[in-house]
Formats: C-alpha cells, sequence, structure tokens
C-alpha cells in the first residue's frame, strides 16, 4: 500500500482518532503564512469531524531579527515583532479551537528544516506532512486589490487577528513548483 492511501485511510477510518497536532517551520513569519496553516489545520478537523480529540497545538518557528528600514505593510510581509507575531499565531488557532504553544527558537540549527505538519493519531501512528517550501510557497495574486492585500502591523495583536479573519484571499503558487512530502510512522512499541 503506498503511503498516500495508507494515510487516506488512516484520516478516513473510523477507529482512528486525531490526537495531536505539530508545526515546525523556520520561515513562519507572516499572516498570510500562519492563516494559510491554520485554514489546513481547520480543514483537517473538519474532514475527521467528531474523531478530533486535539485540544492543542504545538508550533515552532525561528525568532527572526527586526530590521529598522523595513516597514511591512502586506500580509506576506513578515512580522518585525516577535511578542506580536506569537501573539497573533496564538490567537488563530484559539480561534479554531486550539490552546497553542509557540515556541521560539534562537538559533537556525534549533529548528529543523523541513517545515513538518505531524498529525498524531490515536493507534500511536503518525502522518507527517512536509512542506518543501513550508506555506511561504503560497502567494496572493498580483491583481488582488491592494486594500485587501494591505495589513497593519502596528496594531495590537488582538486587531491583527480581527483583520486576518476577514482576509478570505485567494492565494497561488509561486511559478517554480513546490514538493510535498508524506509519511507514516508507528510509535508503538
Amino acid at each position: 500500500m503506498s503511503t498516500e492511501s495508507l494515510a487516506a485511510e488512516l484520516l478516513n477510518s473510523s477507529n482512528e482518532k486525531i490526537v495531536g497536532i505539530s508545526y515546525s517551520d523556520r520561515y513562519l513569519a507572516n499572516p498570510l503564512s500562519v492563516a494559510l496553516l491554520a485554514q489546513i489545520v481547520n480543514g483537517l478537523k473538519l474532514l475527521v469531524g467528531s474523531r478530533w480529540e486535539v485540544t492543542s497545538a504545538n508550533v515552532s518557528l525561528l525568532k527572526k531579527s527586526g530590521n529598522s528600514n523595513y516597514y511591512p505593510n502586506q500580509l506576506w510581509h513578515d512580522w518585525q515583532d516577535i511578542v506580536s507575531r506569537t501573539d497573533v499565531i496564538k490567537l488563530v488557532f484559539q480561534s479554531i479551537g486550539l490552546q497553542t504553544s509557540v515556541s521560539v527558537l534562537d538559533h537556525i540549527a534549533s529548528i529543523e528544516h523541513g517545515r513538518p505538519l505531524r498529525i498524531r493519531l490515536s493507534s500511536e501512528r503518525i502522518i507527517e506532512v512536509r512542506f518543501d517550501q513550508g506555506m511561504g510557497h503560497w502567494r496572493i495574486p498580483q491583481s488582488t486589490n491592494y486594500q485587501l492585500r494591505r495589513f497593519d502591523f502596528n496594531l495590537p495583536a488582538s486587531d491583527q487577528f480581527a483583520r486576518l479573519r476577514t482576509a478570505n484571499n485567494l492565494v497561488e503558487g509561486q511559478q517554480a513548483n513546490t514538493q510535498v512530502f508524506l509519511s507514516v510512522r508507528d510509535e508503538r512499541g
């Protein structure tokens, strides 16, 4: 059985519950990427319905140093303030029913490169989806109205979150293709 078939079978099995979620991405640094990640997790939650038993998530990211000559104002621009960044991530995941622990790592060597989304199952298996370019592969089309692309990073985290909830933009992939890798691991002894 292929990995894709096994993952689909496990996610669709009435005997299998989703009990844990984690994501690690050194480049998870902008509102668009956070919104896309939350949409993926929420889509999984909707797919499995009552078999969703996750109440908390773990997100690991890399601390980015701010640039005083950089004035972000678009959904795909990076936060310059780590506190706002982590607060908005927590609020976004709280809105889909997940308390979120955000680990901010100081050194690039401390965080995985592969950008894995790990889905822990009740059978002690883990479905791992590795996004070659993380959420950063997708972008808002240039044809999108300027006001819909704008994002005010100077607002309090709660207002940034509110703005992000209203951002219902379509996304497209970049010109170069990306890869998504899938694996299923058995953690049973």
